[in-house]
């Protein structure tokens, strides 16, 4: 058995899933838009420009979107 000052995360995780306890989500609180003008580079869709309608966490909601091309 490890010391319990040197357990990983990992570890950590699969102890507590042996009790069914279940992994706390956090979401920080959407923010309302400003409807700036705004530029987004996308993971899946590229980059965007368009009228910041507020966030959720990492998700970014834009009003009269136009995708940039090169």
């Amino acid at each position: 058995m490890s010391n319990l000052d040197n357990l990983t995360y990992g570890e950590l995780k699969q102890i507590a899933s042996m009790f069914g306890a279940k992994p706390i989500e956090t979401k920080p609180a959407p923010s309302n838009g400003d409807g700036r003008s705004v530029i987004v580079r996308s993971r899946d869709a590229g980059v965007l420009f368009g009228e910041f309608a507020g966030n959720d966490g990492s998700t970014v909601h834009l009003k009269n979107a136009r995708q940039l091309w090169q």
